[in-house]
């Protein structure tokens, strides 16, 4: 199934073992399911599922053209799908915040599984775009499309006072760092202009690594609506989802678990073992939410 497309790091996917421990769960309930991944990144988790799907459609989502382009040439994929016996893995240039979209326009009712990573992969790393501090000759973008405006023009345009709800909103920084922190950043762009990656690193830099990565989640997030994007899934996932069925969200930090918490109440979080944590550095601020309806 493998193609010879691999110019690329692969990226590991956090806690395999558990998605498809409860994918195997709904396997047995159902003879034909509905599967969803939210987030295909390099397919880490949808090739796997695919693989365990014995009957039934895997519909695997990616914003990033990147992402698609890599997932059609390495599974040589044909006009975007992969038929295999009694099933079909499609693979959908899109935002997760459409998901009630993309299953109406495939006459799809519910689904049956569901997969959000949301965390980054090695690709997005790659891609000129600016979302890690240790990349300091990228462009300044963090944008995963093309849609809205990249960080640089917003960091060239923000307020003082819009930064610092940002960084208070999206991160949760301390608020002693929030005012000095958004302050560098102002003072910063009345000299020079932000471009690269560089320029922010730059502007911050005193304020040591913990507060450039703050920083640097804190704008992307915003950049990418994240926030807005988790809540309008977790609303089609309590509407959508089956009455057997499973939803796993895979977040990495205290945000995302509030989010996630306040929109679909009391479900089960599991958090790696120290296996995968050793082998695999991407995992160690990794939960798994695990979210299935109260059946009446």
């Amino acid at each position: 199934m493998v193609g010879i497309f691999k110019e690329h790091e692969r990226h590991s996917p956090v806690m395999l073992g558990d998605v498809l421990d409860e994918f195997e769960k709904v396997s047995k309930r159902l003879s034909s399911l509905v599967a969803i991944d939210c987030t295909l990144g390099q397919a880490g988790h949808s090739i796997e599922i695919f693989k365990n799907l014995k009957r039934g459609v895997l519909l695997s989502i990616d914003k990033s053209k990147c992402s698609i382009d890599w997932v059609s040439r390495y599974y040589c994929f044909t006009e975007k799908k992969l038929v295999q016996d009694n099933k079909v893995w499609e693979i959908i240039h899109d935002d997760f915040a459409n998901l009630n979209e993309i299953l109406e326009s495939r006459g799809l009712k519910y689904f049956d599984f569901l997969i959000a990573d949301l965390g980054f992969s090695n690709l997005q790393l790659q891609q000129n775009i600016g979302i890690s501090y240790s990349n300091q000759s990228q462009k300044l973008d963090m944008r995963y499309g093309d849609e809205g405006i990249d960080a640089a023009t917003f960091l060239n345009t923000v307020t003082k006072s819009e930064l610092e709800q940002i960084l208070l909103n999206c991160v949760q920084m301390q608020k002693s760092l929030v005012g000095p922190v958004a302050q560098a950043i102002v003072t910063f762009r009345q000299k020079r202009k932000f471009v690269y990656v560089k320029d922010l690193v730059n502007a911050i830099g005193k304020f040591g690594d913990r507060v450039k990565m703050k920083v640097f989640h804190g704008i992307r997030v915003h950049i990418n609506q994240e926030i807005t994007k988790l809540y309008k899934l977790l609303e089609v996932i309590k509407q959508r989802q089956s009455e057997l069925g499973l939803s796993l969200i895979i977040s990495f930090n205290s945000i995302e678990e509030q989010v996630i918490t306040s929109c679909l109440g009391v479900h089960e979080i599991r958090e790696p073992n120290i296996t995968e944590i050793v082998s695999n550095v991407q995992a160690r601020s990794a939960k798994l939410h695990i979210y299935k309806k109260q059946i009446s």
